[in-house]
């Protein structure tokens, strides 16, 4: 895999929807992420609550990682055959 910055001297540089989605998106994730682990619960029930979001955001956002390694995986490897 290469790093950005070997990609930009390579004459590789993407920036497209999907490079621009995926930002978006880690952006929003993180964002969610600080505000409900921020939140002060005073009942037992908030807590759970709080923590079952912050746990469906954890989840979202290494399920998405995942498939992004994979999808690069797969990329490189079919990059590999074709030369």
């Amino acid at each position: 895999m290469l790093s950005c910055g070997e990609r930009l001297k390579a004459g590789h540089a993407t920036l497209d929807w999907r490079v621009l989605g995926a930002f978006l998106t880690a952006v929003v994730l993180h964002a969610l992420w600080d505000t409900f682990t921020s939140v002060k619960s005073a009942t037992l029930v908030e807590f759970l609550s709080v923590e079952l979001v912050s746990l469906l955001i954890a989840l979202i956002s290494l399920t998405l990682l995942i498939r992004r390694v994979r999808e690069a995986r797969r990329a490189e490897e079919a990059g590999g055959r074709a030369e």
